[in-house]
């Protein structure tokens, strides 16, 4: 099948020439200013601009070739796709009592900036609470809008006209833009076909992003925005899903408006309670309404899905469409050791993660900021558990979700200039040349197709590549020399804690080029080295080589020992699948939470062809002139 591409009408001189010669053909004068000339001008006009309309419309019909925003919601939504909203930002707040009896009420305003926060939680009472006792809650930013405050959130069922038919509201508009993911809350009071009153009882969104046939909304409403303007729409009823509500039911509804990406919390909330907020963290990152270019890409991958996760895609087009997320790795336990039926692992690189190079005044030397912030690279607890409930709505249940977070392999370079280009500073040049490497590893210039694969899951690193695009932007008299070193920083979120075990894995991909002698055994000096002096405790870390494989003994993998001076403290696995794992125990007495925590590993390629694999990613830490 031909790939569909942008329809391009043909310009006004294309047709202006065609038309001209289709005259001469049938014998008509052709001077400039002549009857035929403006007869020939003017339905080249007319023809060009019918063109350029169909073109456009055609286009906008096309969920990968519209511009506007508004089509592109409507094309993906005819996909039984829909986009995601603005999150709030969400924080967990310790509170300090002065003693006595304390009351929390539902919807209780705390203050930072201009930011308020709210909580969502139930009626908290401690009666002769110790003066000093701490209590930590959740709140939500945003700005709410409560029923009794605002007469357009409290609505009655009517009949209305629909197709020529007369019957009841089955669902309700609201006049507010920006409305958080989750922050509408409906109270619904009716009497049931028996006769029994049900007074303000809560109904909830439904968790699935697309309604069919088999779904089921019991006391659930589905969230649709009104693409004109932007507002909710909430359905309790939809083609065959759902019960028309009964007449004179009355709906009050709460909703948060979000401020998404710009909601964060820059000092200690105050609140009119009696007590006092004595620190905050960050549980959920705020973040915008999905792009455009990100509808382009999901929309199609979740039709693909058919709402239910069963295949890789499957659960890749899902996560995907959270904007919790930047990108995802995906493995089964097909690629555990041993393997594991039923289980699937996952690891999430935060939307919201900053990536910041501090440069020096003489352009010599050029540093990831924040490397010792773990919240900066890693999902929060809370963001995966978030993820996780809504892939439960469409995996097969007999399944398990497992989550490691990534493993960064950062790659630093040390340049020799041989010979600058007198005509600019050394210190412009050296910019230059970072920026080519900047842009090799993430490229944020412009639109998806844009953005540099490099630093990324399942990703390949070739010297000789990277070379060639500096290459193109220095002189051929300028020449350099390229050092490069790879290293892993530990954190303690790099801890797995797995089958009552802790440990840190990751893998690397095996050399590309023939790692056997003849005689079958591995080619030690081909494998990427682990090493590390003065590990902990002054003690270096080894791989212990000497233990000779052959290759007729390479039946699923080959174990060398990692040794911590004489202790083994973990095993370096190479499978027949071309991956090297690697394993350290934090069970053992030597290595420890305490001690593995922001801890460098070297890690030595000889051929400088690198291949990442399962939830390990390449990261830029530094490019340095010397």
């Amino acid at each position: 099948m031909a790939t569909i591409k942008q329809t391009i009408p043909f310009n006004y001189d294309d047709l202006f020439q065609k038309t001209q010669e289709k005259f001469i053909e049938k014998g008509y004068d052709i001077q400039p200013g002549s009857n035929t000339m403006q007869l020939v001008t003017a339905m080249s006009y007319l023809v060009s601009m019918l063109n350029t309309n169909t073109a456009v419309n055609i286009n906008e019909m096309l969920l990968t070739l519209a511009r506007k925003r508004n089509n592109i919601l409507q094309d993906a939504r005819l996909l039984g796709y829909e986009p995601g909203n603005k999150v709030s930002y969400r924080y967990e707040l310790e509170l300090t009592l002065p003693g006595g009896d304390f009351i929390l009420p539902k919807y209780t305003e705390f203050t930072s900036g201009d930011k308020k926060y709210y909580y969502f939680g139930n009626i908290i009472t401690i009666p002769n609470a110790p003066a000093g006792y701490k209590l930590n809650i959740e709140v939500k930013e945003g700005e709410l809008f409560r029923s009794f405050d605002s007469p357009e959130l409290s609505i009655t069922i009517e009949n209305f006209i629909e197709n020529g038919v007369e019957r009841p509201q089955y669902y309700v508009d609201l006049p507010y833009t920006n409305v958080e993911d989750d922050g509408i809350e409906a109270f619904l009071t009716y009497y049931d076909e028996d006769g029994i009153l049900f007074n303000k009882e809560e109904w909830t969104k439904i968790a699935t992003f697309t309604v069919d046939s088999d779904t089921i909304l019991s006391k659930q409403f589905y969230r649709l925005n009104n693409i004109d303007y932007g507002t909710p729409r909430i359905f309790f009823k939809l083609p065959n899903t759902g019960a028309d509500l009964r007449l004179g039911t009355k709906i009050e509804m709460n909703v948060l408006k979000s401020s998404g990406s710009t909601g964060e919390m820059l000092e200690l909330p105050s609140t009119t309670l009696d007590c006092e907020v004595t620190n905050y963290s960050l549980k959920v990152q705020g973040t915008e309404e999905e792009t455009s270019e990100s509808i382009k890409h999901n929309a199609p991958l979740f039709w693909n899905s058919a709402n239910r996760a069963v295949t890789k895609n499957d659960y890749r087009s899902i996560c995907e469409r959270l904007t919790l997320i930047n990108r995802l790795q995906i493995w089964d336990g097909n690629k555990e050791y041993p393997k594991v039926p039923g289980k699937i692992w996952f690891s999430f690189l935060p939307e919201t993660f900053k990536r910041v190079f501090l440069r020096n005044a003489f352009r010599t030397t050029f540093e990831l900021d924040l490397l010792t912030d773990e919240t900066n690279w890693f999902l929060e607890d809370a963001e995966i558990t978030q993820i996780f409930d809504y892939l439960d709505v469409y995996k097969i249940p007999t399944l398990e979700l497992l989550h490691r977070n990534p493993v960064f392999l950062d790659f630093e370079f040390d340049i020799e200039i041989l010979k600058y280009d007198i005509t600019s500073s050394e210190s412009s040049q050296n910019e230059l040349i970072f920026d080519v490497i900047d842009k090799y590893f993430y490229d944020i210039s412009g639109s998806s197709n844009s953005i540099s694969k490099m630093e990324d899951f399942d990703t390949e690193f070739f010297r000789s590549n990277l070379v060639k695009k500096i290459d193109t932007q220095i002189t051929d008299i300028t020449g350099l020399n390229l050092v490069l070193k790879n290293s892993i920083t530990l954190y303690n979120r790099n801890i797995i804690n797995e089958n009552s075990e802790k440990f840190i894995s990751f893998a690397l991909g095996l050399p590309y080029e023939e790692y056997f002698d003849i005689n079958g055994n591995f080619l030690i000096e081909k494998m990427p080295g682990i090493d590390t002096e003065n590990f902990i405790d002054n003690k270096n870390l080894t791989v212990d080589w000497s233990q000779t494989q052959a290759g007729d003994s390479f039946l699923e993998s080959v174990i060398y020992d990692i040794l911590l001076d004489t202790d083994k403290i973990g095993e370096y696995r190479i499978y027949k699948d071309k991956q090297i794992i690697i394993n350290i125990n934090i069970d053992g007495v030597l290595v420890t939470e305490e001690n593995i925590e922001q801890k460098i590993l070297n890690v030595q390629y000889q051929n400088g062809n690198i291949a990442m694999s399962k939830n390990t990613l390449p990261r830029l830490r530094k490019v340095n002139f010397i």
